[in-house]
């Protein structure tokens, strides 16, 4: 009888240690997820309109009148999916605001251009772009999601060399 409760014992200090990196990575799961859905979004829209659509970072994703900080690097604070009338990866007055995101814990993405921008044919036009998603663990737990100039993602657990979650923002 007792060894059978100190093998419980042991397997429920086993589980509760391991709670929170499974919480962790369900958030960093959650937040990929949200990111690639809002790439998906603004590239199907653009296809779908036949007029070039961006994301840009944004201090603040929940205002009523949202901007693009066009020179940060990280987008923990989230961003915007919007109409880019003009085609210059900016939230202008007068451009429809498609959507807003945000991660949903304390994760780190950086992205190595502040602004991403879709052409009417759906590739991207501002280049391809790297997004490094990472938590407090750093790059061993986080994600890269590899966004090719067709603007299709795919996301990686291995980084690409020289690139990590710092920002790089001037």
């Amino acid at each position: 009888m007792l060894i059978v409760i100190a093998i419980g014992a042991i397997l429920t200090g086993l589980a509760v240690s391991a709670f929170p990196n499974l919480s962790k990575n369900n958030h960093m799961i959650g937040d990929v997820n949200t990111l690639v859905g809002h790439v998906n979004l603004a590239r199907s829209e653009t296809i779908k309109r036949n007029l070039p659509t961006a994301l840009c970072q944004t201090d603040d994703s929940q205002a009523a009148t949202p901007d693009c900080d066009g020179i940060a690097a990280n987008w923990a604070n989230g961003w915007l999916v919007f109409v880019d009338d003009n085609g210059n990866q900016t939230f202008d007055a007068g451009e429809f605001l498609i959507t807003r995101g945000s991660p949903s814990g304390s994760i780190d993405i950086v992205v190595s251009h502040g602004e991403i921008g879709f052409a009417n044919d759906g590739f991207l036009a501002t280049g391809s772009t790297l997004f490094n998603l990472c938590d407090d663990r750093g790059i061993n737990h986080g994600r890269q999601m590899s966004l090719s100039i067709t603007g299709r993602p795919e996301i990686s657990k291995t980084f690409v060399a020289n690139t990590d979650c710092t920002d790089t923002s001037p």
